[in-house]
């Protein structure tokens, strides 16, 4: 038997029972082969022929951008404490189920960036084809036959869940397009060191790394490497000068 019928309410489908687990998930019911025989056709609508088919959303989310959006929209309709506890504790059919919620929360949490219990922006966002995605999801990914980097994990959730996210295949449609690599930190400006002026100091000795000066009628040694001609003048670094109490 390559197809069954389904019934929910007054509606009456046939589908390959390739996606029998999805409807049942969905509150539909199989009808036995002889019920089936006499129930009779839900009325045809006129887009019946443009109906989305969860084909149509598994093609979609071949599209990285399109996912990071289809992820963060099943994330986004968890409740606020089953997000707090990467769990599933209301069968309300929107966001994860509960076999996958702690996946999909991570997945969710990966992308958006934000704390799963306080719902603010933590992290950068990061898309699920980022460098280190895989390697972040390593140990999700290796229980799942067939699947070999977060991409392939987060379509597999994604496509679970696929009749809420019909609306990605709308033409209009604009996915998450976030990057894929770390922003490199922006080199902040070091402060300049202060130099102190020693000019007039008279040079005793030099020995080893270190230079022997008069200052101020007090001998002091100082790190050779520590002396520099700063503007013309000899000169230590400031904090030096501190130290030697000059």
């Amino acid at each position: 038997m390559s197809q069954v019928k389904m019934q929910k309410d007054n509606q009456l489908k046939t589908i390959p029972v390739s996606e029998l687990t999805d409807y049942l998930i969905d509150g539909w019911t199989m009808l036995p082969n002889d019920d089936s025989q006499q129930a009779q056709e839900a009325p045809v609508k006129n887009n019946q022929t443009s109906e989305i088919t969860k084909q149509d959303v598994i093609n979609a989310l071949q599209n990285v951008d399109v996912l990071n959006a289809a992820i963060t929209y099943l994330g986004d309709h968890q409740t606020s404490d089953e997000l707090a506890s990467f769990t599933t504790s209301h069968h309300n059919n929107i966001g994860f189920s509960a076999a996958y919620a702690k996946t999909g929360v991570r997945l969710w949490q990966w992308i958006t960036g934000k704390d799963t219990k306080t719902f603010e922006q933590r992290w950068p966002e990061k898309c699920i084809s980022h460098k280190r995605a895989s390697g972040c999801f390593h140990n999700l990914i290796v229980n799942h036959e067939g699947i070999n980097d977060a991409v392939g994990l987060a379509q597999k959730v994604a496509s679970f869940h696929w009749r809420q996210i019909t609306h990605i295949c709308d033409p209009s449609f604009v996915g998450k397009s976030l990057p894929k690599v770390d922003e490199k930190p922006q080199p902040t400006e070091k402060s300049k060191a202060k130099w102190f002026d020693i000019t007039g100091a008279e040079v005793l000795q030099v020995k080893g790394g270190g230079t022997q000066i008069l200052w101020d009628s007090k001998r002091i040694w100082l790190p050779t490497s520590q002396m520099k001609h700063v503007n013309g003048k000899l000169s230590i670094p400031e904090w030096l000068s501190q130290k030697n109490d000059m």
